[in-house]
């Protein structure tokens, strides 16, 4: 029998996913992952029965809903807490959900989503930029999200543009609290900066999410190679995803390298880092050497990025900020808090680190931030069938 399920698409960032609330899903389980499988069309590599994208910065859930609505379902939710989100990573053509990371770019959409459900707090009448303090369900993370508000609704035209969207938009800014160790427990989840994986010199970081950085070079490219042309490269894709097992490991998500496709996804991804050099972007436009800090191919669900993961691009910040790291090997000191320009597929992005001496005088990761927009496409209901697909 077929249900129905009200829903809002919304694209944040470089991403799109489907909105719902937090009550409308069931408690995790395997009921809670066949009602999201039905709902985006999953597995099949068209999602032609589902409202999913075909591709991983298109085939993604997040339900949204307010602290005591989380605390019900179980979840500890801290004190200052106005919006709570559960982001899901949806498998395309496999039957599986990635609970365990965060969006970065559709959680720019999460403030604007919760406002025009009327969650509290209610926007003020007054015109000017309005801050709501999230809470990532994922991670356990708070985050201040700041965006325009006109005449007490969510402004979603202005003429801020990121790399990857067509047009502008209004800015939003999203500011991830304490974002170290957010999947691991830890920073550097192995306590060295940089190690010996699969062969290679490589970096593994857990800010927002848990990245690997290696070199482009040592996998036998340049690093400013179109994204099409390295994801059909089955034999590149097979040693990326060895680095990722070997750095899932380290991460300790999986006990075996093997595993890691089928037990962690999405988590961590790879970013095939370079020096900034002169290149052009997947529609041709030009980027001087003097533009960027650093470029990236990073790798979503086994295979390139379009662009880049907002998560990824705040992990990039805080990697570039830390001695030691494969990236400040490349960037090398900067100023505190200054914007890492990071140049990816389509354009270039920014993002900044906050990083300052702990008790100990170690590096701690007190904050990282980037600009984002976000806007609301559809709103309706979904009808999902309670069979699954085969």
């Amino acid at each position: 029998m077929t249900g129905t399920i009200p829903v809002t698409l919304m694209r944040g960032g470089t991403s799109k996913g489907v909105f719902l609330r937090l009550t409308a899903l069931p408690p995790a389980g395997e009921q809670r992952d066949a009602l999201v499988l039905r709902l985006l069309g999953s597995p099949d590599p068209m999602q032609i029965d589902g409202l999913g994208g075909t591709h991983s910065s298109t085939s993604k859930v997040v339900a949204v809903g307010t602290p005591d609505e989380a605390r019900a379902l179980g979840y500890e939710v801290p004190d200052g807490a106005e919006i709570t989100y559960l982001f899901g990573q949806v498998g395309v053509d496999v039957a599986g959900i990635d609970w365990t990371g965060n969006c970065g770019n559709l959680t720019s959409a999460v403030g604007p989503y919760a406002a025009h459900e009327g969650l509290p707090p209610e926007p003020p009448a007054a015109d000017g930029r309005h801050t709501v303090r999230l809470f990532n369900l994922n991670t356990g993370r708070l985050i201040d999200e700041t965006f325009v508000v006109r005449d007490g609704r969510v402004r979603e035209e202005g003429d801020f543009a990121i790399a990857g969207v067509p047009g502008t938009a209004s800015r939003i800014d999203v500011d991830v609290l304490d974002p170290g160790g957010s999947v691991t427990g830890r920073t550097l989840p192995a306590g060295v900066a940089t190690q010996r994986l699969f062969g290679l010199s490589a970096s593994v970081v857990d800010v927002t999410t848990p990245i690997v950085l290696a070199h482009a070079e040592d996998f036998g490219i340049t690093g400013i190679e179109p994204r099409d042309q390295l994801n059909g490269d089955a034999e590149l894709l097979a040693r990326i995803e060895a680095l990722r097992g070997a750095a899932a490991v380290a991460c300790g998500l999986v006990e075996n390298a093997s595993d890691a496709r089928a037990v962690s996804p999405a988590v961590p991804r790879v970013a095939l880092v370079s020096a900034s050099v002169a290149h052009a972007t997947a529609a041709g436009d030009k980027i001087r050497a003097e533009d960027c800090d650093l470029v990236v191919r990073m790798t979503s669900m086994g295979v390139v990025h379009h662009a880049c993961p907002g998560t990824g691009l705040m992990a990039l910040a805080a990697a570039a900020a830390l001695p030691g790291t494969v990236a400040h090997a490349i960037v090398g000191d900067r100023p505190p808090g200054r914007d890492l320009r990071i140049a990816h597929p389509k354009g270039i992005a920014v993002a900044a680190a906050t990083v300052t001496p702990d008790a100990a005088g170690e590096p701690y990761v007190a904050a990282v931030a980037m600009p984002r927009t976000a806007r609301r496409l559809m709103r309706g209901d979904a009808y999902v069938p309670a069979e699954p697909l085969p």
